[in-house]
């Protein structure tokens, strides 16, 4: 994962009495790949609702920028993909089924005989 931009914002900031709360957004965009085909992908990552608390902060400089990469680091996908409807990779040829055919000689699940098909039981259920 690189970062391809820095990080934009746009932020409010307000003392509460002796603590300053910080609200906004922040996003920035990452060079990864899809977790499905490997492709390279360019996604920006959105913290669309930051709301940052420090205590006692009254007559203090505050560093938040730990705060905002948190924040950006908790609003990743645990996987990124190219695309909801990606199909990846064929696991046995390796090839990016989105965009090429599946080198492999067609391979087809053998038929189980309904006698010994453990599953026949649920098809007799009305």
């Amino acid at each position: 994962m690189v970062p391809l931009t820095d990080i934009s914002y746009t932020l409010s900031a307000s003392m509460a009495g002796q603590d300053l709360l910080v609200t906004g957004s922040a996003q920035i965009q990452i060079e990864t790949q899809c977790a499905r085909c490997l492709d390279t992908i360019r996604p920006v990552i959105k913290a669309e609702h930051l709301c940052i608390l420090h205590e006692n902060a009254q007559g203090k400089e505050i560093d938040i920028s730990e705060d905002i990469r948190e924040e950006l680091l908790l609003s990743m996908p645990e996987y990124f993909h190219c695309s909801e409807n990606c199909k990846g990779l064929c696991p046995h040829c390796g090839a990016n089924l989105n965009h090429e055919k599946c080198k492999c000689p067609q391979k087809t699940e053998p038929e189980i005989p309904p006698e010994n098909n453990p599953w026949s039981a649920l098809d007799a259920l009305k």
